[in-house]
């Protein structure tokens, strides 16, 4: 449990300094990213606060949920056309398509999903998320350190019996 919370910690300190250099870059890693979905145009597929996970340079096609760069935001829908000019999305809670994009603007393709992950990490982007994970670190190296300390005491009264 504290690995993954170092790791997701880290994984966004590396998104915090990375995003402010180019807003439309995302943190890659092993060619693999993340997001947090804002809205419910994906309904049912993808909810409000999901983690999706993002692979880059994936093969796609129709049907599949890609994430392209628009009008200066991600937008995360599923492919409904493809032309060889470009690909038609469409969010599935939506009523119609969206307008039609270049593959350039395509940046990765949704591969997994953690259904409400995204309140966890927004939390813990927080002041006082960050607040917590710090007094969760204290806490753990404190009871580290007093358990190898009340070890070393029993080793201690152990040996000179």
């Amino acid at each position: 449990m504290v690995a993954v919370l170092l790791l997701v910690f880290a994984v966004n300190i590396y998104a915090a300094f990375q995003r402010p250099k180019k807003p439309q870059a995302l943190p890659w890693i092993f060619g693999y990213s993340h997001l947090i979905v804002n809205s419910g145009s994906m309904e049912t597929a993808l909810s409000v606060d999901d983690l999706i996970i993002i692979q880059q340079n994936a093969p796609y096609g129709k049907n599949d949920i890609i994430t392209f760069w628009q009008d200066h935001l991600f937008v995360t829908h599923r492919i409904v056309d493809e032309s060889e000019t470009g690909l038609v999305t469409k969010g599935d809670a939506n009523p119609i398509a969206d307008e039609p994009i270049e593959r350039s603007q395509v940046v990765g393709k949704v591969v997994g999903i953690v259904p409400g992950m995204g309140s966890v990490i927004r939390m813990l982007q927080s002041p006082y998320g960050t607040a917590l994970l710090l007094l969760v670190g204290v806490v753990l190296a404190y009871l580290g350190i007093r358990n190898r300390t009340e070890q070393e005491d029993a080793n201690d009264r152990n040996e000179r019996r």
